[in-house]
């Protein structure tokens, strides 16, 4: 357990449960007090639980007004792992994994430059992009967003906020029809398309473009 300054705090023994509880703007954790923001720290290849929800990464632990946040920091790609198997079936056509992991890295890096709250970044829910951990990571989803490293859809330089739903008709009335329908991705990965055209599709007028290192 580390303090906002990087000060080592306790270590936790690996596999034990602990309880974390917020009293007021400070934290109970296990037997100890703690400042109210902390965090969690792994070994190398390491994971942490919530619950009974394993993740990637470091978990940042607040407590504000006696409510608890607990904030999961994770490297892009892994992040990008869960939601895409959580977003789309790991058993659709490869172009459309690979759209739908374009478009998720895109609509993640516009709140990484823009983020939802002072805490995070994203929410981990619909509202924003299903996140679930590693419970919910598939070799095949993963390979697609390794096979699409660093892409995002791009329009003049920045970034696009690549909106997207499950169908055309959820597109239209909750964007306007400026948005991916992802079973409309699927069908046209089945008539042949390449990701490329599936984005150009969905996202006209746009390009893709590379970041050269994931964020976290």
């Amino acid at each position: 357990i580390f303090d906002q300054n990087g000060k080592t705090l306790h270590q936790l023994a690996a596999g034990n449960a602990y309880n974390v509880q917020a009293t007021g703007d400070s934290l109970a954790f296990g037997n100890w007090q703690v400042p109210g923001m902390i965090m969690i720290q792994t070994a190398p290849n390491g994971v942490l639980y919530l619950g009974d929800r394993a993740y990637r990464g470091r978990f940042l632990i607040a407590a504000q007004g006696g409510r608890l946040w607990v904030v999961n920091y994770i490297n892009l790609r892994h992040y990008l792992y869960s939601v895409v198997a959580s977003e789309v079936s790991p058993s659709w056509n490869v172009q459309a994994l690979k759209a739908q992991a374009v478009a998720a890295r895109s609509y993640a890096l516009t709140y990484y430059f823009r983020p939802a709250k002072p805490l995070y970044h994203l929410g981990s829910d619909e509202y924003f992009q299903v996140y679930s951990g590693i419970g919910k990571e598939d070799d095949r989803t993963n390979r697609a967003v390794d096979a699409t490293a660093g892409e995002f859809v791009s329009y003049r330089g920045g970034i696009v906020e690549s909106l997207y739903a499950a169908s055309d008709d959820i597109v239209a009335d909750a964007f306007q029809g400026k948005g991916m329908s992802q079973l409309g991705a699927l069908e046209l990965a089945e008539k042949g398309y390449n990701y490329r055209q599936i984005l150009a599709t969905y996202y006209p007028k746009t390009g893709l473009a590379r970041i050269e290192q994931d964020h976290e």
